[in-house]
């Protein structure tokens, strides 16, 4: 059985499946399983990822059984980008120190912040809480964005890691979706271009269907 990503469609597991799709695996190489929130829950999805969540990869041949999105992105690279076009190759350290050090930065950090003020926003705004939401914004306008676009500058090019586009941009794009819905995208231009070179890829649409 080839190694399954299970994959629920917008949602952090979508960068694993832009990044699948940008390494132009052969078919079946790997197969990417789109199941949805209510199969989450289902005692099989549970059996493979007791935290119920998306994504989940499974590859039974080399015994592999992970759903951190990161740890996914990572293994992924490490096995079928064997020409490094989306990641630096391991002998270069300070290259993939910046790499790794982008790739959890991304996950544990913007993610989560971007993504809760996100869904925190789609309540009734009588039920929102305007404190949150300020100190939120603040948050992102002072700290995180600026933060980002220092990484950007010290890669020397448009993208994180330079000037060719790599796994870290993919896994950045989805919180930068809520952030550009949010309003949050026009004071950070180089955050911006990355956003809008990573979306308008033909693979983003194939990873977000």
């Amino acid at each position: 059985m080839a190694p399954t990503l299970y994959h629920v469609p917008k949602t952090i597991s979508s960068p694993i499946v832009q990044t699948i799709t940008e390494l132009e695996l052969k078919p079946g190489t790997i197969h990417i399983e789109t199941i949805g929130f209510p199969d989450l829950k289902t005692e099989a999805h549970l059996k493979r990822n007791p935290m119920g969540t998306a994504p989940t990869f499974v590859d039974t041949e080399l015994s592999v059984n992970i759903w951190e999105s990161g740890a996914i992105l990572i293994f992924i690279l490490e096995r079928y980008d064997v020409d490094f076009k989306f990641h630096p190759r391991p002998s270069l350290y300070q290259q993939r120190a910046r790499f790794l050090h982008l790739i959890f930065y991304i996950q544990t950090t913007i993610y989560p912040f971007l993504s809760s003020l996100y869904l925190h926003t789609l309540r009734p705004v009588e039920q929102q809480d305007a404190q949150y939401v300020t100190e939120s914004k603040f948050k992102w306008h002072n700290l995180l964005a600026p933060t980002l676009e220092q990484d950007v500058n010290r890669g020397g090019g448009q993208y994180l890691m330079g000037e060719n586009m790599s796994g870290a941009d993919f896994l950045l794009c989805k919180p930068l979706g809520n952030a550009n819905t949010l309003g949050l995208l026009e004071s950070w231009p180089a955050l911006k271009k990355i956003f809008c070179q990573v979306s308008m890829r033909p693979s983003f649409a194939v990873a977000y269907a």
